[in-house]
Parts: structure tokens; sequence; C-alpha cells
């Protein structure tokens, strides 16, 4: 039992079978990892009906809540997670402790209080059209972009018997690789699975490639695919049972990614955690896999300069990324992106 065993996984559930595949994730997670589960129920106490002060038992112990709710919505609420809580019981056959929370407020804010204080938060992903998803926010992204513990997002119609046995991590920049690494191992580890990285040397966008000779291009690929493999040696040192396959791309991120997805029990992104308010914090790449990724996605955040410590190897040798002296300085501009 690693030494993160006394905090939860957190599971977000939002009505009667609409997080059936989150439930599924988070059970098996939990088996995993050997913690408990936590079965979380937002109650809005933005309600039209009448209005009272009230004693509800969500715990296990009586409490009275300090906001005005519906006795009807509340008793809702404690049917669906006592309901969804006895089917978490008997998916890990008794093995995993399941608790139950309804915190009373919006969605996204309950659910970000709830991850202060736990390891992981498991979300069900809505299908929406793209219209919708202009004019409707969806909880998914929100929870992951500001919450401070790993999010995973779980597709509608994903399909939990399924196995392919393979963990995949997405990396860009890689001095600050090492949060996402580190639980990427961890997961292969845990599921003995092989573990494919990708990276995009420089992120470099399809224009910024276009600056680039043939002979530019191939020093680039080869200067990334050594930088990474020395990144990743002393990882390998530290998890020697994990199988590692690594993938660099020069363009076309998403795409790659999307790809992995359809044989990948589990796709991983890092996400920069900054302290001010953002219109979009999370980037074009990572919105796009909860989107439309195949498998769930765990968005995990950090700060610059912080988190995860990198393994060293005998040597303490630092890992140095590719040349930028093949090309000029404004076409690496050009061309860089960030996978966030």
């Amino acid at each position: 039992m690693n030494k993160m065993s006394t905090q939860p996984i957190i599971v977000g559930v939002s009505e009667p079978g609409a997080s059936e595949g989150a439930l599924r994730f988070a059970v098996e997670e939990a088996s995993r990892q050997r913690c408990a589960l936590t079965i979380v129920h937002a109650l809005s106490d933005s309600v039209t009906a009448p209005l009272s002060e009230l004693h509800v038992d969500f715990s296990g112990h009586t409490e009275t809540s300090p906001h005005n709710i519906d006795r009807s919505s509340a008793a809702e609420a404690y049917r669906l997670v006592t309901d969804i809580a006895r089917r978490a019981r008997a998916m890990s056959h008794g093995l995993v402790r399941v608790d139950t929370d309804v915190p009373v407020g919006r969605r996204v804010h309950a659910l970000v209080e709830a991850a202060e204080n736990s390891r992981l938060v498991v979300l069900q992903h809505r299908d929406l059209p793209m219209i919708e998803r202009i004019f409707v926010r969806s909880a998914s992204v929100g929870v992951t972009a500001r919450a401070h513990c790993p999010v995973v997002t779980v597709p509608h119609d994903w399909k939990p018997n399924v196995h392919h046995n393979r963990v995949t991590a997405g990396i860009d920049d890689l001095e600050g690789s090492a949060d996402v690494l580190h639980i990427a191992f961890e997961s292969a580890s845990r599921r003995r699975a092989t573990l494919q990285i990708v990276h995009a040397g420089g992120l470099m966008s399809i224009e910024g490639a276009m600056v680039l000779s043939n002979t530019q291009s191939q020093k680039w690929q080869s200067q990334a695919e050594q930088a990474l493999a020395e990144l990743l040696l002393p990882w390998q040192r530290h998890f020697p049972t994990v199988k590692v396959v690594q993938i660099v791309v020069q363009t076309g991120a998403i795409k790659s990614l999307l790809e992995c997805s359809q044989n990948s029990d589990l796709l991983i992104l890092g996400r920069l955690r900054v302290r001010l308010p953002l219109p979009f914090p999370l980037g074009s790449i990572a919105r796009a896999m909860v989107n439309e990724a195949n498998c769930p996605v765990e968005i995990v955040p950090h700060f610059v300069g912080t988190g995860a410590r990198m393994p060293v190897d005998s040597a303490g040798r630092s890992h140095a990324l590719f040349d930028q002296s093949l090309f000029d300085q404004a076409s690496f501009d050009k061309g860089q992106r960030a996978i966030r």
C-alpha cells in the first residue's frame, strides 16, 4: 500500500445510470491502489421548490444543513448515492470501502473542493454535439481544468471489459514531464501493461515543419528520439518490469494521440496548474482528448518547477533537449505548441 493510501478516489455522479463507466473505472482503480472510494453527488441549492432548513443523514450521522434545500431533492440524492454505493461494493466484491458524500452547491465547485483531499477524481463524459459544447458548460472539463489532483474522464461508450494492456502518456516539455511520467509508470506497473510514450518533438505545427528541410527534419527527429530515450532511462531502471514503447512525432499531436487511444486502456496528459483564472485553462490538445478519445483520459496538473522528482541515473546526467540551432529562432517560435 503506497503512502497516499489514506486518500480516496472520488467518482462524481449526476443521475441514475449516467455514470456506469466512471463507476466501473473508479472501482477497479480503487482496487488496484488499495484505497477507499467516495461517491459524490452535488445537491444544488438553487431550487424553486419550497425551501427549509433540513436534517439529512448522508454519511452515517445526522447533520444540520446550513443551506436552504428542497427535502424531496435531498431524499432523492440520498437514494441515488446509496444505490450507487451498493453497486460499487458489489463490483468490488466488498473489497473496496465505499463512502458517500452529498455536498450542497454547484457541481464543478463541489467536486473541485472534494478533490482537495483526494488522489483522483473520476467523471463520466457526456457525448454532446459540437454546437451544444459551445453553449453547455461541461462539468468534466470544468473539474479537469480546476482540480488540484488528477482527473479521469471516461467516454460515454467506453467498454470496461475490453483490455489492451497498454497505457499511453503524451508529453511535450521533457524537463517538466516528471508528474506525468510518475503517474504513467505507476499506472502501467499496477496494470502490468506496456507503457507507450508519445512525444511531439517541440510540438511543431504543420506550418513550422514546412520551414525545415528534409535533412533538418531528420536531425530534429533523431535528436528528439535520443532526448526522450535519455529522459526515460532512469524511469525504466526504477520500474524495470514496465515495457516502454517510444513514439516521437513532429506534427499532428492530436491525431496521433487519438489513434493511440483506440488501443489503450488509459491516456495520460499533463496540464499546467495556474493560480490565475484563464478563459481556456485546458489547452486545445487536452480538450480534444477529453472530448474525443476512445479510452479514459487522465489529466495531471502540475506547477512548473515542482511536483514529482525526476529519477536520475548513476552518472547523475541531465537530459538535454534537442539542438535548436538546426533552424532559426523565428521558425522555432512559429512552429512550437504545447500539449496541455
